[in-house]
């Protein structure tokens, strides 16, 4: 029996955040700190998740208020609404709130790591790239993402 999934707009996603913390924040900030999660999540599981358009242009694909087809709601709502919060309090400098959301998206991620070939089944099967070259660290042990060679050599901060 195949999974189906439902897709929400990153809005959703940032609206969620703001919600949680508590924090008014303006709409492109919101849309950049998006973006932010998804490259994160994109380096941490060797994927090509796109990013969205901040502002919205009339020709494009993705923004904050056009369904974003490409990550199921769950994993958006526990990952990336976990990651834009951390942002939220990392820039207010509430460096103990940041850390707790942070620790809940690592978690999210880590449950997502799990099921990516579930996730990313027909079309969405091309944002899986397995040749970025990169080996990824404990996610669990920092809030930054640790990166080297796949063959261990050449890591960054």
């Amino acid at each position: 029996m195949a999974i189906t999934y439902t897709y929400i707009k990153p809005s959703k996603v940032t609206a969620s955040a703001c919600s949680i913390t508590d924090e008014t924040v303006d709409s492109i900030l919101l849309g950049e700190y998006f973006n932010s999660g998804i490259s994160a999540m994109n380096v941490a599981l060797k994927l090509n998740m796109p990013i969205i358009d901040v502002p919205v242009a009339e020709t494009s694909v993705y923004g904050l208020d056009i369904i974003y087809p490409v990550l199921p709601a769950q994993f958006m709502l526990t990952c990336l609404v976990n990651y834009v919060a951390y942002a939220i309090k990392a820039q207010d400098s509430s460096t103990t709130e940041a850390e707790a959301f942070y620790q809940k998206y690592l978690q999210g991620l880590n449950s997502m790591a799990s099921q990516l070939a579930s996730i990313f089944t027909g079309d969405n099967a091309i944002y899986l790239v397995d040749t970025l070259g990169y080996a990824v660290a404990d996610l669990s042990t920092s809030p930054y993402l640790v990166l080297g060679t796949s063959d261990g050599t050449g890591v960054f901060n």
